[in-house]
């Protein structure tokens, strides 16, 4: 997990992963202020899977509860 790291670093961490020759054995992910309108930033990054609230924000909340009744 690399969180809060812009897609240059996380480009730096995969290249030093693919020198040691571990690459190959790990998924890389990346998250932490990533939003949909820079996902063009990220495609080049040798990143995995890129993870983002983004889609969440300014949401209203829905209070859901569920009620179980002993039958």
């Amino acid at each position: 997990m690399l969180d809060n790291f812009g897609p240059e670093r996380c480009k730096s961490v995969s290249d030093e992963l693919v020198v040691m020759g571990l690459r190959e054995h790990v998924w890389l992910e990346a998250s932490g202020g990533i939003i949909l309108g820079d996902l063009d930033d990220w495609k080049q990054c040798g990143i995995d899977v890129l993870s983002t609230s983004a889609i969440n924000r300014g949401c209203q909340p829905l209070d859901i509860s569920m009620l179980v009744n002993d039958a």
